[in-house]
């Protein structure tokens, strides 16, 4: 089937369901919707892993602050139950046993049938810790399946629940987290319900939709992977050294067509200084050549210059003294 089409409408038949929630509102945000449409039929239970006390806010009672409107919004939701593990805010990869501690004991004394995390490619960190936590500890409990949820980016969904009825509860239970969203709720909101309405895009129908991740099975690291890149796969380690082969060999290639291309340029080079060279003698030859000419020339003019003498000049006149006017002549008129 199309990426676009093969997802499921609604959650699976179930009774009891934990909602893992890093910090208060991530409940609401990411499945708000969905535990008010089931919220008569299916027991909720919402389970806050943090305060939220590292909330970028003045004021000095955070935790108390992030509770108080935790439980109003949980109430306003129709959950049954709300648990606070007090872990840290902000420093889940610090506690990773102590979270996986709790949320053992969580399964074991709740024995829910779907457990809702935050997807495991959210940005933020303890959203992502949550996630891998409830992945590992899941392997120990064949009967339990994960759900992943959306907060902040959208990721690849199995599952699309319509919570067009219900968006007014949403809104109305995230409006009381004030300090949660940095007194900016409605700013918020606004960006929650744009992505849930994005995904009427694959149901071409007009309504808001919570979109989840809902494995068959336990996953792993791997199924994780292959599920969020759309099952790219990694090559194996012989693709891998058969295409570092073929990287080597290509470079081999090129660094042997560049010596060629040298090799060319200094045979022609050669070949240039070659024919400057011959050219040179050439013009070596050509002077000596015309001064050899001029050193005979000028004699044998002289000489015809001198026999006229006898018939041109008057008798008396010195030979050397006419030869040397000549010699002179002829110089001058080559110069």
């Amino acid at each position: 089937m199309s990426e676009l089409t093969d997802f499921t409408y609604g959650l699976p038949g179930i009774e009891k369901a934990l909602v893992l929630a890093p910090h208060p509102d991530d409940e609401t945000l990411g499945c708000g919707g969905t535990i008010a449409l089931y919220s008569d039929r299916v027991e909720f239970t919402i389970v806050a892993v943090s305060n939220g006390e590292a909330v970028n806010i003045p004021e000095g009672n955070k935790a108390s602050l992030r509770r108080q409107e935790c439980e109003k919004a949980a109430g306003t939701i129709g959950a049954k139950a709300l648990i606070f593990l007090d872990i840290p805010d902000g420093n889940f990869s610090d506690h990773r046993d102590s979270i996986r501690k709790k949320f053992s004991d969580l399964f074991d004394d709740q024995r829910p049938q779907l457990v809702f995390v935050p997807s495991p490619v959210d940005l933020h960190p303890d959203h992502r810790e949550t996630a891998f936590a409830c992945m590992e500890l899941s392997l120990k409990y064949p009967t339990l399946r994960i759900a992943f949820y959306e907060i902040y980016n959208p990721a690849r969904f199995n599952v699309l629940v319509d919570i067009g009825p219900v968006i007014e509860t949403k809104k109305k239970a995230l409006l009381h987290y004030h300090y949660s969203m940095l007194k900016q709720e409605e700013t918020f909101i606004a960006s929650n319900f744009g992505l849930n309405k994005s995904r009427s895009l694959f149901t071409l129908r007009d309504s808001y939709y919570e979109a989840f991740w809902i494995p068959a099975s336990a996953p792993t690291t791997a199924d994780v992977v292959r599920w969020f890149t759309n099952d790219l796969q990694f090559p194996s380690p012989e693709d891998r050294l058969l295409n570092n082969l073929r990287v080597a060999d290509a470079l081999v290639h090129e660094v042997r067509m560049l010596e060629e291309k040298d090799a060319e340029r200094e045979k022609r080079t050669e070949q240039l200084e070659s024919d400057l060279r011959q050219k040179e003698e050439i013009i070596a030859s050509l002077r000596d050549h015309f001064l050899l000419m001029e050193s005979g020339l000028l004699p044998r003019l002289a000489r015809r210059y001198y026999r006229l003498r006898d018939t041109l000049l008057p008798e008396g006149t010195s030979r050397r003294r006419l030869y040397d006017r000549a010699a002179g002549f002829f110089r001058g008129k080559a110069a």
